[in-house]
């Protein structure tokens, strides 16, 4: 019976090892930190049809990513993985957000400038709903 229990108890250990999401977790935020860094740049410079050319290059990409993971089960990702992963999107979004919000005030005047920025941002946010 001990056997048994112990063989049990290995079986699982492996499986939830097997399953680990960390990598994906890991290869998701290169790419996400990647992408927002450049967007960020882009809009700093005031270059927001680049940072929008950019982000629809790299959309799929991070659409694949993101969903590689965000149904994974507690075990599957660990806490560190997690900390990682909020530290990181808070970090570059919070870069992202000021960023934008520098340009939509330098580009007060251009209405179709800001809307652009805008419906970015927008399209940004919604590539990471759960």
């Amino acid at each position: 019976m001990r056997k048994l229990i112990l063989f049990i108890a290995l079986i699982s250990c492996g499986l939830a090892v097997g399953c680990s999401k960390d990598g994906e977790v890991k290869t998701f935020l290169t790419k996400f930190e990647s992408v927002t860094k450049e967007m960020t740049k882009k809009i700093e410079s005031g270059d927001i049809d680049g940072a929008k050319k950019h982000f629809e290059e790299n959309k799929v990409d991070l659409k694949t990513g993101f969903d590689s993971f965000k149904n994974a089960r507690e075990i599957q990702v660990s806490a560190e993985t997690k900390k990682e992963l909020e530290s990181s999107v808070m970090s570059n979004m919070k870069a992202l957000s000021a960023a934008a919000s520098k340009a939509a005030i330098g580009a007060a005047g251009d209405k179709a400038k800001v809307e652009t920025l805008q419906a970015l941002l927008k399209d940004y946010a919604n590539l990471f709903k759960m």
